[in-house]
């Protein structure tokens, strides 16, 4: 099955939603955006501000996970010190970490042979896993 990409040249709140509406699709039910809060030293994460607008056009909420390598994000408050930091505790309405009280997610990519790592990440489609070494 094919997939349809969209693209636009406007990185903004506006250019967001715009994309959003062409899809011709309205989630039902609670609504959880997935983001990456970014790594702490990275200049380049994603502004808060510029996805909020569309958060909120949906009646969603941020979500994350902490990692399941080593660094400052593997643990919540750590994590959530750099969300703040970044911007999503207070221009994107916070963020819900899934995995605050568990390791779940963490064990099972983490323990995850690499054939079941590529079926996790690839829904299932695929347990291909292309070594370029």
């Amino acid at each position: 099955m094919k997939s349809t990409v969209y693209f636009t040249k406007d990185i903004s709140p506006e250019g967001l939603i715009k994309i959003y509406e062409a899809m011709n699709w309205t989630p039902k039910g609670k609504v959880a955006v997935k983001i990456s809060t970014g790594e702490i030293f990275n200049p380049n994460s994603l502004d808060a501000k510029l996805i909020y607008p569309l958060v909120k056009k949906v009646k969603g909420k941020l979500v994350e996970n902490n990692t399941a390598y080593e660094g400052v994000r593997i643990v919540t408050p750590t994590h959530l010190a750099i969300a703040t930091k970044h911007g999503y505790t207070f221009h994107a309405g916070g963020v819900d970490f899934l995995d605050k009280y568990g390791a779940i997610k963490n064990l099972s990519i983490g323990y995850a042979a690499p054939h079941g790592k590529a079926r996790i990440h690839s829904g299932s489609k695929t347990d291909e896993v292309i070594d370029l070494d």
